[in-house]
């Protein structure tokens, strides 16, 4: 499974909204998701990679496709395994 496809199925798992999403979603407009639930989106993250997220790198960010660039740049090996 690709890192994307990976994040997406976290997604999908945490938001109860998430059902067609794509790279293009905007996380808190279409998933209309609030500040707690964003943190366990990214707690989920951090538990499914192993990784450390400082949730306020990530809080300019608007969009899926977004997030995994994001992520690929802060962690670069994500994914890879």
């Amino acid at each position: 499974m690709q890192f994307s496809d990976r994040i997406l199925s976290i997604i999908k798992e945490d938001v109860e909204k998430a059902n067609n999403i794509s790279l293009d979603t905007n996380i808190r407009k279409d998933l209309e998701i609030d500040s707690l639930d964003f943190l366990i989106v990214i707690n989920s993250i951090e538990d499914e990679f192993s990784i450390n997220i400082d949730e306020k790198d990530f809080s300019e960010i608007e969009t899926i496709g977004e997030m995994i660039l994001k992520l690929e740049e802060q962690f670069p090996d994500i994914g890879k395994d």
